[in-house]
């Protein structure tokens, strides 16, 4: 044999070898572990499952995500723990979950501060990155926000006025510290119950209120022992999708704007589906049952001035002073204008 023939050999298996190598180690498989409270068979479940889709498509498999939903991986409080040491790479969070890792995020939902979409859009566009630098600031990125809906008080018995909900026991979920304690500023009884739990604790009597998308009120069936609802918009309810730094450094760079692209489209036609979704939610539950109190033109004014009155208390203690301010400034051009 000669010595050329015996090298040749020799570099074609170094090279099999070395090819195989690189296949099976230089383009490893990333599992992006996200886990979410919402049902599989909502919204946001719905877009989750999507999202899973489309960044194995567009990785060509290399990033695979699995979603654990329906709070499969705890509450919020819980799923954030799990994300700080790995467990999940990413979570889907609501306003109340999210002020955990930012004390300005509850200030957009201040009740009756900000009124309509309109209203919301021009705040939001305006604010979000000192909101997403705070969070950044705890290790983590905002993958895409959206919005849950309007939260609006149901109750067992017709609730008209805010003497009315201060006759009740309202349920907030134990990571709604913020909003325990404007409850509490403002005369209101509250008892914290894990959103797994509520509907068990309405049924015997724990609480007898709570304040909610309705989407959520359908989608856990909570408005079958609260079969009122007053036609009042407290607040708007953002939402995101957070992930871990370290999970967001690991996905391959080549791809990582598509990737975010998609989350953030996906989130957009989210948010188009909740508007939809949240008018039919409201007609499913009043064709099983639900009356919607229209609260009339005093009742409105009560509302008002009673939860206007209640900032100084809660701006500063409750909710961060200076994106209220802010905010506040935003409106007060913005309604000049429109």
């Amino acid at each position: 044999m000669s010595t050329t023939s015996h090298t040749s050999r020799t570099r074609r298996v170094i090279l099999v070898v070395v090819a195989a190598l690189w296949v099976t180690v230089a383009i490893p498989a990333q599992t992006i572990r996200i886990g979410s409270a919402a049902p599989e068979n909502s919204p946001w479940g719905r877009s989750l499952n999507q999202l899973a889709a489309e960044w194995q498509r567009i990785s060509d498999g290399r990033v695979r995500v699995q979603v654990f939903h329906n709070s499969i991986a705890g509450d919020e409080a819980d799923m954030v723990r799990k994300l700080r040491i790995g467990q999940l790479q990413a979570v889907v969070m609501t306003n109340t979950g999210l002020a955990a890792l930012s004390d300005k995020v509850m200030t957009l939902s201040m009740p009756l501060l900000i009124r309509s979409e309109a209203e919301y859009n021009h705040v939001f566009e305006r604010t979000r990155r000192s909101i997403e630098e705070q969070i950044e600031g705890q290790g983590f990125r905002v993958l895409s926000w959206s919005m849950a809906g309007w939260v609006y008080p149901f109750s067992a018995r017709p609730v008209r006025t805010p003497d009315d909900l201060r006759a009740t026991v309202i349920a907030a979920s134990p990571e709604e510290q913020a909003i325990v304690r404007a409850y509490q500023l403002l005369g209101y009884q509250s008892v914290a119950i894990p959103l797994t739990e509520r509907l068990a604790s309405l049924a015997n009597n724990m609480a007898n209120a709570y304040l909610t998308v309705p989407i959520l009120a359908a989608g856990f069936q909570w408005f079958g022992a609260t079969p009122n609802m007053l036609d009042l918009q407290i607040a708007p309810a953002p939402g995101a999708i957070i992930m871990s730094e370290r999970a967001y450094r690991q996905l391959p760079a080549a791809i990582r704007d598509e990737l975010l692209s998609a989350a953030a489209r996906l989130a957009d036609g989210l948010t188009d589906a909740v508007r939809e979704l949240e008018r039919s939610a409201i007609d499913t539950m009043v064709a099983y049952g639900l009356t919607v109190n229209e609260p009339t033109a005093q009742e409105r004014r009560l509302w008002e001035r009673e939860l206007e009155a209640s900032y100084d208390v809660m701006v500063g203690t409750v909710f961060d002073a200076e994106l209220y301010r802010i905010i506040r400034d935003l409106l007060d051009a913005y309604r000049r204008n429109n």
